[in-house]
């Protein structure tokens, strides 16, 4: 559980710590968003789809980062975006 459940919040805490602490020069914006899985995210773009739509460029997920295996990364189904 904490692998899958715990491992992203706390990998994702820890860079926004990181953003703020060292004070980055950083031209773009960044919002960390908690929120439980399917249904907490279903619910936030619902009551955000417009507003995101308009000034959202990226996203990205943690998750299940809390072993020892290898990270992966998922592209885009084109793999053309500017996470990819």
């Amino acid at each position: 559980m904490a692998n899958n459940e715990l491992s992203g919040p706390l990998v994702s805490i820890a860079l926004a710590e990181d953003l703020i602490a060292n004070k980055y020069d950083l031209n773009k914006s960044y919002r960390f968003i908690l929120e439980p899985e399917t249904i907490g995210s279903l619910y936030f773009l619902s009551r955000n789809l417009h507003k995101l739509k308009k000034h959202v460029i990226s996203v990205l997920v943690l998750t299940c980062i809390g072993d020892n295996r290898n990270w992966s990364f998922l592209k885009s189904r084109y793999g053309d975006t500017i996470a990819d």
